[in-house]
């Protein structure tokens, strides 16, 4: 946060077959890369480890059942919201786009 890498986040609704983009109201978010283990080396590694094991979790189990998650395609981002919270619809990323 002090080093200025949080930027407003933002996501994808697809409106008559298209992309469309909308920032989410009161959070920003940043995406964590390896230099960031020299100042949160806990937080990488637990990131880590439930990036790769989450996935077999909830695959098969409700609501996602039908979504069959991966652990080898997947990204990460930190997010903070704003005092009196944010507003964006429940989704889950898909670093895959549109199929």
């Amino acid at each position: 946060r002090n080093k200025g890498r949080f930027e407003q986040s933002w996501s994808e609704k697809i409106v008559d077959d298209k992309a469309v983009r909308f920032d989410k109201e009161g959070v920003f978010a940043c995406e964590p890369d390896g230099q960031d283990y020299y100042d949160a080396p806990d937080l990488i590694v637990y990131m880590s480890v439930l990036l790769q094991t989450l996935p077999e979790v909830l695959n098969g189990q409700t609501p996602t059942a039908d979504v069959n998650l991966s652990n080898s395609s997947f990204n990460a981002k930190l997010a903070v919201t704003l005092p009196g919270g944010s507003k964006y619809p429940l989704h889950i990323d898909n670093p895959q786009g549109l199929s």
